[in-house]
This record gives C-alpha cells, sequence and structure tokens, in this order.
C-alpha cells in the first residue's frame, strides 16, 4: 500500500495504492490482499443516535504484483447504530470491475470479463454469558448478462452468478488471554465474483500460482487467542467445502501466528 490521505471532519479522501473501500465482514467477495490504485472516500454523518456512511471509489484493477489493466468503481451506503442491548449494521453497494482485453496475468478470463456485483451485509451484535456475539449475513449478486458472448467461460456458468455468507462469532479478541470462537458458512458460486480478487483461504484450487476462489459451498471453524499481548495472535481455522458445479473438494486446516512490536 502506498497512498495520502486527508482527513477532516467526517470527511476522509487518499489517492493511491490502498484497499477497496466497502465495508466488509469478510474477505469471501474481496480479498483484503488486492489493493488497486485510485482515488477513494468515505463521508460520516449522524443521524439521531446511528451514523450514516457513503464510501467509493475508482481505481485501475492490479494484473500481477505491479501491472494494471482495467477499471474497478464502489458505492455503498452503511447505516449503524445501537439500539438497547444491541448494535446493528446495515450496508448495500455495489462492486463494478471493467474488464480489460489487455489483462496478463488472472484465470479463467477473469481480468477481461466485466462484473457488477450488488452486494448487501447486516451485522448484529450483544453481550451473550459475558462475552460479545455478533451475528452476520452477506448476500452479492452479479447482474451482468453474458448470454450470447463469445467468453466461453462465461456462457458454461451463465446461471452461477449469486453468493451468501452466514457468520457466528463469540468472543474477544482486543486484551491479553482473550478468545474467540466463529463459524462461518460460504456459497459462492462461479461468476458471483471475480474469482482472481476474492478470498484465496477456503480452498486450493486452480493453477500452481493462482486460486480459483470461487466455485465452492462449505463451513469455516476458526479459533482465536492472544497468549501474550493484545498484539500477538494464534487463530487456527478448519475449512471443509465441497464444489457446487463439479467434483471437488477441500479439507484445510491452517494455524497463522500474528504478532506486532
Amino acid at each position: 500500500k502506498y497512498f495520502f490521505q486527508v482527513r477532516r471532519g467526517g470527511v476522509s479522501v487518499w489517492g493511491g495504492r490502498n484497499d477497496v473501500p466497502l465495508w466488509k465482514q469478510n474477505e469471501l467477495f474481496w480479498d483484503d490482499d488486492v489493493t488497486p490504485a485510485g482515488v477513494g472516500g468515505r463521508y460520516a454523518v449522524s443521524v439521531g443516535t446511528a451514523t450514516l456512511t457513503f464510501n467509493a471509489g475508482t481505481f485501475s484493477a492490479p494484473d500481477g504484483g505491479i501491472r494494471f489493466h482495467g477499471n474497478v468503481h464502489t458505492g455503498q451506503v452503511v447505516y449503524a447504530g445501537r439500539g438497547g442491548r444491541f448494535t446493528y449494521t446495515a450496508a448495500g453497494g455495489v462492486l463494478r470491475h471493467d474488464g480489460s482485453p489487455e489483462f496478463k496475468n488472472l484465470r479463467n478470463g477473469n481480468g477481461g470479463r466485466d462484473y457488477t456485483i450488488w452486494i448487501g451485509n447486516v451485522q448484529t451484535g450483544t453481550n451473550a454469558g459475558g462475552r460479545r456475539l455478533t451475528l452476520g449475513f452477506d448476500g452479492a449478486r452479479n447482474s451482468e448478462d453474458y448470454s450470447g458472448s463469445a467468453d466461453a467461460f462465461a456462457v458454461a456458468n451463465l446461471d452461477e452468478k449469486n453468493a451468501f455468507v452466514v457468520s457466528a462469532n463469540w468472543g474477544a479478541t482486543g486484551r491479553r488471554y482473550d478468545w474467540q470462537i466463529g463459524y462461518y458458512y460460504a456459497r459462492i458460486e462461479t461468476l458471483a465474483v471475480n474469482a482472481s480478487f476474492a478470498q484465496d483461504d477456503w480452498e486450493r484450487w486452480g493453477s500452481a500460482t493462482q486460486n480459483d476462489s470461487s466455485n465452492f459451498k462449505g463451513h469455516e471453524v476458526r479459533f482465536t487467542f492472544l497468549p501474550l499481548n493484545n498484539r500477538t495472535t494464534v487463530m487456527a481455522r478448519l475449512y471443509v467445502t465441497d464444489a457446487v458445479t463439479s467434483i471437488q473438494e477441500s479439507r484445510r486446516f491452517r494455524v497463522d501466528l500474528n504478532t506486532g512490536f
């Protein structure tokens, strides 16, 4: 990442290479490691006891580590607040990818194909058993019509354009000895997301250098623990997934240690 950012009041504007300005609960529609280059911004305003936030950006899409071809445009509205013992967040927006025939690196024509992905998110949180419980739902649909296209991969998957995720997390990750358990169920159809820009944790399908991060359904169970301080995290994750339209399955377990100084 490399960018300049200006903040004043509820306004934040940045230019350079940075995260896509979308509020999200997970990486199933867009991976945090994918950083396009362009201009993004956010405007937040109080509405009673809640906050209304507008996110938007326009970028050049990454094509490998240093190249850029095609464009990505995003827009989103987020409403967040608290009512009694519950917090709540609702968001809706669009992620548009304008493909380019000059793309060099992405599999299955992902770089040259257009995607118009409409995304809705809801989340609520409360205290349960003395710990924080957060429940979430995300849904997405790619509204592009590929019928009659010369894109053989898209034509073969015309009806595979929907996705959803449900999630639950219980616990905390802010202090030493905190722990959290989480569960996710996802169903991501082949063209619901750009499979080259979405998460790459749930399975390892694709080539030796690039993952196919769609056309799967399955479960993630995770456990997070802070053994030393609030800067050191151990996370264990189990993924059990199956393909939606082909005969593939994945059983994957990983442990990550992250620390800072």
